[in-house]
């Protein structure tokens, strides 16, 4: 977890000194890992206990898995969709932020009535 803390304190660090042309020579594509690949909607993966930026493809998926979890009863729920940004680095930016915050995640867990 610090290897990728420190990825993405790096490519913080990185773009925020890029000009906007070299923001754009940024913002490509990659696999965060097997199951995600990098977008601008911040999720938090309940199962594997980390947040992290995915495309639509990784939204979708998390819904449903989500939607799986709630009808069998499971605890925690697989994955919660947190936040759609515009960009990748204003996800990442946050991703950043979240990921230094302690304490319990509701989202993972179905209301109480």
């Amino acid at each position: 977890m610090k290897k990728l803390n420190r990825f993405f304190y790096g490519l913080i660090i990185l773009t925020s000194f890029a000009s906007a042309e070299e923001k754009k020579e940024l913002d490509f594509s990659f696999r965060m890992n097997t199951r995600y690949e990098s977008g601008a909607i911040l999720i938090y993966d309940c199962v594997g206990a980390y947040y992290t930026c995915v495309n639509d493809d990784g939204l979708s998926s998390c819904r449903e898995r989500r939607t799986i979890s709630q009808l069998s009863e499971k605890n925690p729920l697989n994955c919660a969709p947190l936040k759609i940004f515009k960009t990748r680095l204003e996800c990442l930016k946050e991703n950043y932020r979240v990921v230094e915050l302690a304490g319990p995640k509701p989202f993972c867990y179905p209301k109480r009535e």
